[in-house]
C-alpha cells in the first residue's frame, strides 16, 4: 500500500541574535533573549560595545534596553569594583538605592554578581550583572523607565547573563 505524502511548509525557526564583542583585550559573546535584538557597533551607540533592544524598537528611543560595558583597568577585585560603582551611583542622589539582587552562573562557568540600582527621581531602574573576565570586568545592564518594566524584563536579562561567555576563558570556567 502506498500512502500519500503530505508536504507541509513550516515557518522558519526563529534565529537568535548574537554578537561577539572584541574590544580592549576582551572577547565575549552574547546571545539575545527571545524577542530581543543584539547589535555591536561602538561607533553607533556612544561607545557601548553591545546593545540589546526589543524587536521592532530602536535602541536610542526604547524605554527598556540592555547593554554591555567593559572595563579593562585592573582593580584589586570584583568586590572593590562593585563597591566603587555603588558609591559613584549613590553620590549626590538622595533617595537612590543599590540592593544586591542575586548571584548567577554565566555560560562559561564564571559568577555574575547582580544588583538593583534605582533612582526614582529621574526614573532610572536598573539591574546590573558584574562579571570578572580574563581581561577585566564586564557589566551587563538592564535599564528600564519603571520598576514594573524592570520586573517584566528581568527574566530576559537573566537569560542574557546565563548566555554570557568570556571567549578567552577555558570551557570549564576561569582559565
Amino acid at each position: 500500500m502506498i500512502l500519500p505524502l503530505a508536504l507541509v511548509a513550516l515557518p522558519p525557526a526563529p534565529r537568535e541574535s548574537s554578537v561577539v564583542v572584541r574590544a580592549e583585550g576582551f572577547e565575549v559573546s552574547l546571545i539575545a533573549p527571545s524577542g530581543w535584538t543584539a547589535e555591536s557597533d561602538p561607533n553607533a551607540y556612544d561607545s557601548l560595545p553591545a546593545v540589546l533592544f526589543r524587536k521592532g524598537e530602536d535602541f536610542r528611543t526604547a524605554k527598556n534596553v540592555m547593554f554591555l560595558n567593559l572595563d579593562a583597568r585592573k582593580r584589586p577585585d570584583l568586590t572593590a569594583f562593585v563597591a566603587n560603582r555603588r558609591a559613584s551611583f549613590l553620590k549626590d542622589r538622595p533617595g537612590a538605592t543599590v540592593r544586591p539582587a542575586s548571584k548567577m552562573e554565566t555560560g562559561d562557568g564564571s559568577s555574575a554578581l547582580l544588583f538593583d540600582f534605582e533612582d526614582p527621581k529621574i526614573g532610572q531602574y536598573e539591574r546590573r550583572a558584574y562579571i570578572e573576565t580574563t581581561s577585566g570586568i564586564a557589566t551587563l545592564f538592564l535599564q528600564c523607565a519603571t520598576p514594573e518594566a524592570r520586573k517584566i524584563h528581568v527574566p530576559a536579562f537573566q537569560t542574557l547573563v546565563k548566555g554570557f561567555r568570556d571567549r578567552h576563558a577555558s570551557p570549564s570556567g576561569r582559565s
